[in-house]
């Protein structure tokens, strides 16, 4: 495969995953997932206490990494370059997919808006990008139950939190809230079905929720 392939192939990772199948020869033979991203989340607030979005934060990682900069200018601001503008591509795949972001109040989807800026950078080795996946309304968080999780619908990416970090919110003077975050629990069958997938196959767009972290809001 050629750089200028590969590299096509990355910008479409994210919003088509089987185009990660060439990006980790080097992984595991089989199961599901075959790439892994670290997050961390915050929740974003007006001054009227409603939430207007997700800041998100992924650390990609070591495999996909090292694909991403085979190839790009070691010089750095023109791999710094380079980073942003593959940021800026695959947020702009991921857009139809919601950027993974799925956000409920009382189990009903909230619609979200379109991301603006970006950062990115490489962190021991590591890519990481910076974003707020902004809710297309702001939401009022009283007398509600909120949650939302940040997950690849088919699983091909493993996405959960950084161990240690909670989920922080950044409300307003006059309002109280605390998050909670429950771990994936699929059941046994489940667990199978993902391990039985290997890089050539997925199961749709429903298996990546029974393996996602669930982050929920009380407020007060």
């Amino acid at each position: 495969m050629t750089v200028s392939a590969k590299r096509n192939s990355v910008v479409k990772a994210l919003a088509a995953l089987a185009a990660l199948v060439p990006i980790l020869a080097a992984g595991p033979a089989a199961a599901h997932p075959h790439a892994w991203i670290d997050l961390v989340s915050h929740v974003g607030f007006d001054a009227q206490g409603r939430i207007t979005g997700i800041v998100e934060e992924w650390l990609f990682d070591e495999f996909y990494t090292a694909f991403i900069i085979d190839g790009i200018d070691a010089e750095p601001k023109a791999r710094q370059a380079a980073l942003e503008r593959l940021a800026r591509t695959n947020l702009d795949n991921l857009r139809e997919h919601g950027y993974f972001t799925d956000f409920r109040i009382d189990d009903r989807r909230v619609a979200v808006g379109e991301v603006g800026e970006v950062e990115t950078a490489l962190r021991d080795r590591r890519l990481w990008m910076r974003f707020t996946v902004p809710l297309a309304e702001p939401i009022p968080v009283r007398g509600q139950w909120i949650g939302y999780a940040v997950y690849d619908p088919s699983y091909f990416v493993e996405m959960l939190h950084v161990e240690g970090f909670a989920p922080t919110l950044k409300t307003p003077p006059g309002l109280s809230c605390t998050a909670s975050l429950t771990p994936p629990s699929p059941s046994p069958e489940t667990r199978r079905l993902a391990f039985a997938l290997d890089r050539t196959q997925n199961a749709g767009d429903s298996l990546g929720v029974h393996f996602a972290e669930w982050v929920t809001l009380k407020c007060e």
